[in-house]
C-alpha cells in the first residue's frame, strides 16, 4: 500500500536562519529522535544546504509515531519540500509531502540476494538478485537500473527478420545465422567483462603493483600482473586517460527508485564529478530513442547516472565513454539530456 500526504512542519520558528536560504526542491530527510526529552516519538526534518544537513523542523505530533517506527525499523520514508510559506509574515513555514510504499517484497524474500554497498546515494545498501538481474531497496521495492532505463527508450531488435533475408540469399538456415550472431554477442560480452575486471583490479591495486615492480627493479606495466593481451589494453587505457589509479571503481549509486553501477567515478572534494564508463566494441552506434530522436547509444544510461548523483547533491563536470575498439581507446563525450522527466 502506498501512503502519501501533505503536512506543515512544526518547530520552524527556531530554524529561520536555515529556512530563509533554502532552495526550491532541495533534498530533505527524516531522522528519528527517540531520545527527545519532550516527545519520545519525535522525528526531526533536515535539509541539504551548502554546509551539509541542517535541521529545519519536526514532523507534527500525531503523524510522527508511525514515521519514527518505520525509520527505526530500517524502512524508507520519503520527504519532499513543496513550499516555503509566510514570506509576507514575520515567520517562515515549511510545507512538505510525506510518502512511503509498503507494496514491495517481504524482506524474507530477499534473504538470498547479494547485499551491495551504496557508495553515493540515499541508502546504505541495495539487494541484488543475480539470477534475474534485478535490484531492490530495503523495503523490497524493485529499482530501475541504468541499463534497463536505456532499453526503455529503444525499440527491441529482432534478429530473425534480417536472418531470414540472409538465409534466402546464402542458402543457410536462418536459425543457424541467429545462433551464430548470439554466440558472437555472448563472446563479445565475455571479453568486455574480462576487460572491465582487468581495469578495475589495476585501478585498485596499481600502487602495490608499482611498489613491487620498483623493488624488483623492472619497468612497471600492467602486463607484469595479468595476461599480456589484457595487460596491453590496460596499459593503453592508462596512457590514453592519464588515470593511473582510482578507488572509486564499480561504484554503486542510488536515489529513490533508481540505481546503477558506474565503471569509474572521479569525485572532487568540492562535489563535482566525472563519470567514465568503459565500452568494448568497434564503434559506438547512433540509435533512435523514443521521445528523444536519434542519439549516441548509451547516452540515456549515462544521463540516468548523472541525474542520480545530482539528486544526491553533487554536480556534474562531464560524462565520457572510453571505448576499446580492438585497436585503440576512443574518448567520447556524452551530451546532457533530461531523462528523469520521461521515465
Amino acid at each position: 500500500m502506498k501512503v502519501s500526504y501533505y503536512t506543515k512542519l512544526a518547530g520552524t520558528s527556531f530554524r529561520q536562519d536555515v529556512i530563509k536560504d533554502l532552495k526550491e526542491r532541495c533534498p530533505i530527510r527524516a531522522v528519528a529522535e527517540p531520545e527527545n526529552e519532550y516527545d519520545k516519538f519525535a522525528v526531526r526534518v533536515e535539509a541539504m544546504t551548502e554546509d551539509g544537513w541542517k535541521q529545519i523542523g519536526y514532523i507534527k505530533k500525531g503523524s510522527n509515531e508511525q514515521i519514527q517506527s518505520r525509520l527505526l525499523g530500517g524502512l524508507d520514508v520519503n520527504l519532499t519540500l513543496t513550499a516555503i510559506t509566510g514570506e509576507d509574515k514575520d515567520t517562515l513555514g515549511v510545507n512538505i509531502a510525506v510518502e512511503w510504499d509498503d507494496s514491495g517484497l517481504d524482506p524474507a524474500d530477499m534473504r538470498d540476494f547479494e547485499q551491495q554497498k551504496v557508495i553515493y546515494g540515499d541508502d546504505d545498501y541495495i539487494w541484488f538478485d543475480s539470477v534475474n538481474h534485478k535490484a531492490y531497496d530495503k523495503n523490497g521495492r524493485e529499482l530501475l537500473s541504468g541499463s534497463n532505463a536505456e532499453k526503455m527508450f529503444i525499440e527491441p531488435f529482432d534478429p530473425h527478420y534480417p536472418a531470414k533475408a540472409l538465409a534466402k540469399s546464402t542458402g543457410t538456415k536462418a536459425e543457424d545465422i541467429v545462433a551464430m550472431w548470439e554466440n558472437n554477442r555472448d563472446l563479445s560480452a565475455d571479453l568486455g567483462t574480462l576487460i572491465h575486471a582487468a581495469l578495475e583490479k589495476y585501478m585498485l591495486y596499481a600502487p602495490v603493483m608499482r611498489e613491487i615492480d620498483a623493488n624488483k627493479e623492472r619497468e612497471h606495466t600492467a602486463k607484469n600482473w595479468m595476461p599480456d593481451y589484457l595487460g596491453e589494453i590496460v596499459d593503453r587505457f592508462v596512457k590514453a586517460t592519464g588515470i593511473e589509479e582510482c578507488k572509486t571503481v564499480e561504484v554503486r549509486i542510488k536515489h529513490d527508485t533508481r540505481t546503477g553501477i558506474i565503471d569509474l567515478l572521479l569525485m572532487r572534494d568540492d562535489g563535482y564529478f566525472i563519470i567514465i564508463d568503459y565500452k568494448c566494441m568497434p564503434e559506438i552506434k547512433t540509435v533512435k530513442y523514443k521521445g528523444f530522436g536519434k542519439g549516441m547509444k548509451y547516452q540515456i544510461q549515462q544521463n540516468f547516472y548523472r541525474e542520480i548523483l545530482e539528486d544526491c547533491g553533487y554536480k556534474c563536470e562531464g560524462m565520457f565513454l572510453w571505448n576499446w575498439t580492438g585497436e585503440k581507446w576512443q574518448k567520447i563525450e556524452v551530451p546532457k539530456i533530461n531523462v528523469k522527466e520521461k521515465l
